[in-house]
Parts: structure tokens; sequence; C-alpha cells
């Protein structure tokens, strides 16, 4: 609940990779296994949850950490 680190980003460098958020699955596509994941950016993150090493299939609300790979 108290913040630790407060990191600020030029928007000249727009890379999001690395960065971890906490996002809310908007719009889960079990015959791919991807969902879309808002992360509070104008567009939503995708994430292919197959290849991870889990059974966890996401829900539509669920929230959780997510770090931007590509």
């Amino acid at each position: 609940g108290e913040l630790i680190e407060l990191l600020w980003e030029d928007k000249s460098n727009e890379s999001i990779v690395g960065n971890i958020y906490v996002g809310r699955v908007m719009t889960v596509l079990p015959g791919m296994s991807a969902a879309f994941v808002d992360i509070g950016d104008n567009k939503n993150a995708y994430w292919y949850y197959k290849n991870k090493n889990s059974s966890y299939k996401p829900k539509v609300g669920d929230e959780m950490l997510f770090q931007v790979e590509k």
C-alpha cells in the first residue's frame, strides 16, 4: 500500500518491453489460447498463455501481473 519507486519515462522513448503491469483480462479467446489484457495503455496487450508452465485458464475480469516481452 506504499509507493516504493516511481519511474518517469520520456515520451520520446515509447518502448514498454520489459515493463511490468497489473492488468485486467478484458477478452479471452480460448480457441487461440490467448487473451487481451488492459494494462492502462491506449491499446490492450495480447497474452498468449498456452506456452506458459501452468494450466491456468484466464477469465474476463481476472487481475494479475504481466511483463511485456515484445
